[in-house]
């Protein structure tokens, strides 16, 4: 389970500057995300033959891929002060979620389906960053003080969770002290995102975010959706 994980993990952590045709069976970025996700989905799954665990995640990684590459090339005409400040919030959105989806595998114990989970961490944030670019404010609407919260609530969830942790360890490579220590580094990447966050004049784009932000904390919590 860990090596399925981690390979979409591994997968996921570049920012993608190209698509392998032979990968996306011909299709450019420009078509992958005009299709749309659902008939990406489809179409992907199609050409590979079969819905495994290895196509879908191959079907999720090259839509978000794709859409790190458009975004890129949207952002050369977005005004100069905006596109710093979404530039600056790009990679560290990346790497919150990516860290949120290692609490929420650890907490569980492992299995298949984080690995569909990590190879998504691209896609929603470059959904967001889309939405960014074309100053469309729609999506979840959160506050700081809501991820706050629910950050502080899985904290102690896992301090009463230390031999169910160091139990599935041999499973999930993570031991108790290493979940410990990226939960406070997801926390203290949040304090830090909220500075860059702060950036934004409008109060609407900056609780789309902070829904974002939430969203990851969720995943994080996934023990209490089993």
């Amino acid at each position: 389970m860990l090596g399925t994980l981690m390979f979409s993990l591994v997968l996921a952590l570049d920012e993608p500057t190209k698509i392998d045709l032979d990968e996306s069976y011909g299709q450019t970025p420009e078509q992958i995300v005009g299709m749309g996700w659902e008939k990406w989905y489809d179409y992907y799954i199609e050409k590979a033959g079969s819905e495994t665990t290895m196509s879908m995640n191959f079907a999720s990684i090259l839509y978000g891929d794709s859409l790190y590459i458009i975004n890129s090339g949207r952002m050369k005409k977005v005004e100069s002060g905006r596109r710093q400040m979404i530039s600056a919030l790009r990679r560290p959105m990346f790497d919150y979620k990516q860290a949120c989806v290692q609490v929420g595998y650890t907490r569980t114990g492992g299995g298949t389906l984080w690995s569909l989970v990590s190879s998504g961490v691209r896609k929603s944030a470059e959904e967001v960053v889309g939405n960014l670019i074309d100053e469309r404010r729609a999506g979840r609407i959160s506050t700081q003080g809501e991820v706050r919260a629910l950050w502080q609530e899985i904290q102690l969830k896992v301090e009463a969770e230390h031999a169910e942790v160091e139990a599935t360890s041999a499973i999930t490579g993570i031991k108790y002290q290493e979940l410990v220590e990226t939960i406070r580094n997801s926390r203290r990447t949040f304090e830090s995102d909220v500075k860059l966050i702060g950036r934004f004049r409008s109060a609407r784009e900056r609780g789309i975010i902070f829904g974002y932000y939430l969203d990851g904390a969720e995943v994080a919590r996934a023990r209490d959706m089993e």
